[in-house]
């Protein structure tokens, strides 16, 4: 019984490069920054800033949904697949007219293995002079 034991364990150890080696690898995404605080800017300034990230894998990564915390942010993202060692950028607009402070999520989904990404804006919108 103690050898079937050390030969199956055996053949594990041999297999289980082989199989690790025919798994697909998922794509990866990497952001230079995840946040971005505009500071304080005046009242219907630009409040636009876009996110740049790159696919750090061997396979296209595909974005497959970017949503906003509320209506008051938008972003904009690449639609096709983005090719590995390529760059993307996703614009994330605030809407300027709103006065005061702002903390704004966005969250990225794709098919890379972390399949959900949070960046974060903010900053404060001045009151009208």
């Amino acid at each position: 019984m103690k050898g079937f034991v050390v030969a199956f364990t055996l053949i594990l150890c041999a297999i289980a490069p082989m199989v690790q080696a025919q798994a697909p690898q998922a794509p990866s995404i990497e952001f230079k920054v995840l946040e971005h605080n505009f500071g304080k800017l005046e009242y219907k300034a630009n409040t636009t800033y876009s996110f740049e990230f790159k696919n750090t894998s061997k396979v296209p990564l595909i974005l497959t949904s970017v949503s906003a915390s509320c209506g008051c942010t938008t972003p904009e993202w690449p639609k096709e697949p983005i090719l590995p060692g390529k760059t993307g950028v996703i614009k994330v607009t605030y809407n300027s007219q709103i006065i005061g402070p702002f903390t704004k999520l966005v969250y990225v989904y794709s098919n890379a293995a972390t399949n959900m990404v949070t960046l974060t804006i903010k900053g404060e919108i001045l009151p009208p002079k």
